[in-house]
């Protein structure tokens, strides 16, 4: 009998202090604080939930004023699936994709739903392009750059779910 693995990447970000051990009023005057992003990878295996963190991407310290990218591989994701595609939630325009198959399929099981594939990146120069939506690049060894165009909005710091899945298969995320 096989085990299904299926997975969740979480993003989530959140102020922190630059160093530890100081106080707000011990820190900079300028801005104590900066954004920490986080990728997580989450995965059910059985009654078993599991969580890894694959990547972490600070915001400058003046503030979250410029895209952030994401260098990341991950285990999920077989070398032999190329160009994958990321489906968030919050960018649905269709209900069915925002509500109805999110807790069985992760959100986009069809493809009118508002899916981001994959580009393949030779010559590891994309990730650094600026762009107005969420871009998933991946170089010649499988890992990936997820940028992120707007980092200041608000979803981020509440949480962002999103399904990797495999390119022209099936309905059910890979990841």
């Amino acid at each position: 009998r096989v085990q299904v693995t299926t997975l969740c990447l979480t993003f989530l970000g959140h102020l922190v202090l630059p160093s530890l051990g100081k106080s707000p009023v011990q820190a900079s005057p300028t801005n104590p604080f900066q954004w920490r992003f986080y990728l997580s990878e989450t995965w059910t295996q059985g009654n078993r939930m599991s969580s890894l963190t694959i990547a972490t991407v600070d915001c400058q310290p003046q503030g979250c004023q410029s895209q952030v990218t994401f260098n990341f591989s991950s285990n999920s994701v077989s070398h032999e699936w190329r160009h994958p595609y990321i489906c968030f939630t919050y960018d649905q325009t269709y209900d069915a994709c925002r509500s109805t198959w999110v807790e069985t399929n992760g959100g986009c099981p069809y493809n009118y739903c508002n899916m981001h594939k994959a580009i393949q990146d030779t010559k590891e120069t994309l990730w650094q392009q600026p762009t107005s939506s969420v871009w998933l690049t991946m170089n010649l060894k499988s890992t990936f750059f997820l940028t992120i165009p707007d980092p200041w909005d608000s979803r981020w710091a509440a949480g962002v779910e999103a399904r990797l899945y495999r390119a022209g298969y099936g309905s059910y995320p890979m990841a």
